[in-house]
Parts: C-alpha cells; sequence; structure tokens
C-alpha cells in the first residue's frame, strides 16, 4: 500500500480487505490528507451538492484535523490547500 499514489483500482467492492487501497479510506484513517486526496486520487465521485448542516459538520472535521482549505463564495466549491 502506497499512500501517496492512487491504488482505487485495486480496490474490490466486494472483498473488505481491499479497503485500504481507497484513497477515500486512506483519508478517512488519516493516512492521506484531504490535499493529497484532491491531488492524487484518480478515482474521485462526481461533485455534490450539500445542506448547511452537513457542510457544517465536514467544516468541522476538517478543522479539527486542521485541514486548510477555501470556499468559493459564488459556486461553494471547497478547494484544499
Amino acid at each position: 500500500m502506497n499512500n501517496i499514489t492512487c491504488e482505487c483500482h485495486l480496490c474490490d467492492i466486494n472483498n473488505e480487505s481491499t479497503d485500504k487501497y481507497c484513497c477515500q479510506t486512506k483519508v478517512n484513517k488519516l493516512q492521506m490528507t484531504m490535499k493529497q486526496y484532491e491531488d492524487i486520487c484518480k478515482d474521485k465521485p462526481p461533485i455534490i451538492t450539500v445542506d448547511n448542516t452537513e457542510a457544517n459538520r465536514l467544516f468541522n472535521i476538517w478543522n479539527e484535523h486542521g485541514c486548510k482549505y477555501i470556499v468559493n463564495e459564488k459556486t461553494g466549491i471547497i478547494k484544499f490547500l
């Protein structure tokens, strides 16, 4: 397993033991930062819209973990620094 490269293609949704290769799992386990995820992952899901409650929940998590980001006030798109 390499935390600096995207290994999502090795992840098999039917085999739990391959979750460790998923970039999102690496982020969840603090093995990869959101900035690395944004720059490295080749298998990102499409951009979605979330309500204010979910946005605040995510902002709190990112702030607790020291993530640096900016929010485009016009589009709402979040960019990790």
